[in-house]
């Protein structure tokens, strides 16, 4: 063998002595690498190629596109097969719930805490295989209200769930003036269902002389509640009609008793910018089509008006303005503070015409 550029040949042998390109029968029998691969792979040294589509692997099904509320325990359930088309065992689960929570196991649980669509993924591991699934979720506005409280240390605070699914609320937070309470994880209310917690239970207690309460996500977002300024009717309890409290019979665990539907209840932008409508001149008829800032003329004022008419039958009235005293503290005040210096004025003056009668 005599090596002839970057190739070996075969040729005479020629010790000591310049190669001799050239044998018996003058041919070249070169061998180069190329040859060599080329014979390589025609003996099967090299893999074929396959397209990664046809490649094996493992299959996983995330579930359907979903709807819910915001609260809602909403359940997420994953499955996978191998490369046997069986139930894949012992293989690994990781959610990706798209609000920047994650999660890991087969079945598990989440809240979403504000409205809006997310993507929702799974991946499933086993050994060198993974595999994974895209679902969509729609979630929807808050259904859980603060329907009807009553304050005192005897009183209670009324929860209503208006929409069509049950909703977890455990991990949420009510708030009033002077206290609060952590509602205890795995309560659920039932769709179209009411829960009264009891002050015994919350310690938490409403002040009858004006109060608010406030229910907020367990993230501190605030969800949903009301507010009272003026002292609450004896016997009487605070509910919430289209967002505006307003003073009704107590009707826990029930829908709220909101009678007389013609009697005014009074907002706050009907004392701004107020049109008043004679009582004689609404009927039952034309009352819905009334904007929310109309109020009503009654047949006497606000503070002459009694709790109960003739009839027997209760009036509502508006935690916000009904019952109001004639003077605020602030108005009492400056009353007061106006007549001293009307007092003082005169005094003043008496006493300078008394010193021009004194002769001198």
């Amino acid at each position: 063998m005599q090596r002839s550029g970057n190739a070996w040949i075969t040729a005479v042998a020629t010790p000591k002595a310049t190669n001799t390109f050239g044998g018996s029968s003058g041919e070249e029998n070169v061998q180069s690498p190329t040859s060599h691969t080329s014979n390589s792979a025609a003996t099967g040294g090299l893999e074929s190629y396959v397209q990664p589509e046809d490649l094996p692997r493992i299959k996983v099904d995330a579930g359907e596109d979903q709807r819910a509320a915001v609260g809602e325990q909403v359940q997420f359930r994953g499955n996978a097969w191998g490369l046997d088309d069986k139930a894949l065992e012992n293989a690994r689960y990781a959610w990706n719930f798209g609000d920047g929570a994650t999660y890991e196991g087969q079945n598990v649980g989440h809240a979403y805490m504000f409205p809006g669509t997310y993507f929702v993924r799974l991946v499933v591991s086993s050994g060198k295989y993974s595999a994974s699934d895209d679902f969509q979720i729609i979630v929807q506005e808050n259904t859980i209200v603060v329907s009807e409280v009553m304050p005192g240390e005897a009183g209670w605070i009324e929860l209503q769930n208006m929409g069509e699914k049950s909703i977890h609320v455990g991990g949420w937070v009510f708030e009033t003036a002077d206290g609060r309470f952590d509602m205890p994880l795995g309560t659920t209310l039932a769709a179209h269902s009411f829960v009264v917690l009891s002050t015994v239970t919350t310690h938490v207690v409403l002040n009858a002389k004006g109060d608010h309460i406030y229910l907020f996500y367990p993230n501190g977002t605030y969800a949903n509640g009301f507010q009272y300024v003026f002292e609450v009717p004896q016997g009487k309890s605070v509910s919430s009609n289209a967002s505006v409290s307003v003073f009704t019979d107590p009707t826990p665990g029930s829908s709220n008793k909101l009678e007389n539907p013609v009697v005014p209840v009074l907002t706050q932008q009907a004392v701004l910018a107020p049109v008043v409508v004679p009582k004689a001149h609404v009927t039952q008829e034309n009352i819905k089509q009334l904007p929310r800032s109309v109020m009503l003329e009654q047949e006497k004022s606000v503070m002459e008006s009694d709790t109960v008419e003739p009839d027997g039958d209760p009036i509502l009235q508006s935690a916000t303005l009904a019952g109001a005293p004639m003077f605020s503290k602030t108005n009492k005040e400056a009353l007061w503070f106006g007549g001293s210096l009307v007092l003082g004025g005169l005094a003043a003056v008496g006493v300078v015409l008394f010193r021009r009668r004194q002769p001198r």
